[in-house]
């Protein structure tokens, strides 16, 4: 809504602005007119109306170009001003999107949680140490996921106000990438088969947010797979970058949805 309003009133001014030179124009050939001698400019011989025009334009050329120039000017402005609207309005909505994610992410460890230790006080599994075991787990398994999304959400506020640069260093790529590998091979419920092929084993990054960055595509892999998961990762490299591509068998993103993900915020 605010963006259709600035669009409106930027389209506004400028007409407002082209009215106006318009009209000034429209004044400066009226004067001419009259100083070669005619009253009005509407009786005059085609011809002699258009001599007063060019006479009009070649008397005020400099003014008439500034004029022109400034115009150009306002235009330019007023599109870099509509541009920059539309890119805050996108990540507006990219970041309500995200939020609603998150929550939505954030209540289903915390359901589980609260289920689990619920079942725990109860009583009914005192004489089943198996499964007060398994629901012990299951508490603590949730808890840490739960943990997992808050650093999530503190390291994107951390970046949005300048409180966390990131520090680049030679991290060692395939120790890093295995590490991910073996952590969710040991908590997915599902069967799960990770494959790695490493055409680079090293990079310039920053290993926090690398990993972090990996490990939230390998959990959406995880989460939104089917019965049995299957998930490649491989990294390769040129003289000037280092790539890391995942494949998986996921329900993957809408194409609708699929142009707002991949464009830069």
């Amino acid at each position: 809504m605010k963006t259709n309003r600035t669009k409106i009133l930027s389209t506004t001014a400028l007409i407002a602005v082209l009215c106006m030179q318009l009209f000034w124009m429209w004044n400066s050939f009226e004067m001419t007119v009259h100083q070669m001698g005619f009253e009005t400019p509407w009786n005059l011989a085609p011809d002699v109306r258009a001599q007063a025009l060019l006479a009009a334009f070649y008397e005020s050329k400099f003014t008439v170009l500034t004029s022109l120039l400034t115009t150009v000017v306002i235009i330019l402005s007023l599109i870099d001003q509509i541009n920059y609207i539309d890119e805050q309005e996108r990540v507006r909505l990219l970041r309500e999107d995200f939020s609603y994610a998150m929550v939505h992410d954030m209540k289903s460890p915390l359901t589980s949680i609260i289920m689990g230790t619920k079942y725990l006080h109860s009583g009914v599994l005192e004489k089943k140490p198996e499964m007060k075991e398994k629901y012990f787990c299951i508490v603590e398994d949730e808890a840490q996921h739960l943990l997992a999304l808050i650093n999530r959400l503190l390291t994107i506020s951390k970046l949005e106000h300048g409180k966390r640069s990131i520090q680049k260093a030679e991290i060692d790529l395939e120790a890093m990438i295995e590490d991910v590998v073996d952590k969710y091979k040991a908590k997915s419920a599902k069967p799960i088969q990770i494959t790695t092929l490493f055409g680079a084993t090293s990079a310039l990054a920053d290993e926090e947010y690398l990993k972090e960055a990996i490990s939230n595509i390998v959990d959406n892999a995880t989460k939104y797979s089917k019965e049995e998961i299957n998930i490649q990762i491989s990294t390769s490299e040129n003289d000037r970058n280092v790539y890391i591509k995942i494949y998986d068998e996921g329900i993957g993103i809408a194409k609708s949805e699929l142009k707002n993900h991949l464009q830069p915020l």
